[in-house]
């Protein structure tokens, strides 16, 4: 794990990197940012909440999560381990 990730790994450091304040186009952070954003518009998202903060935060809780499901040796069901603790990240900027 820690040879993968690391910021020698250049396919995940352009993946996932940020220059300058701002994910690189076509990375799975900038795509995470622009979904924020637009349930932002739409208001399912509290119109204070930092998208860019949490788009960095949710890739650490997958990040965690792949990181866990390596260590049980596959074991667990990592898509419900990331949509349970991804929902209970996101339930604080819900708007009502």
């Amino acid at each position: 794990m820690r040879s993968f990730y690391t910021t020698s790994n250049t396919s995940l450091s352009a993946y996932m990197c940020e220059q300058d304040g701002e994910f690189v186009d076509n990375s799975i952070m900038a795509r995470s940012e622009r979904e924020l954003l637009k349930a932002q518009d739409e208001k399912v998202i509290t119109s204070d909440a930092d998208i860019h903060v949490m788009s960095q935060d949710i890739c650490t809780i997958v990040k965690g999560c792949i990181f866990e499901w390596c260590l049980n040796s596959n074991k667990t069901d990592i898509e419900r381990t990331i949509r349970r603790i991804i929902r209970n990240y996101l339930s604080v900027y819900i708007a009502l």
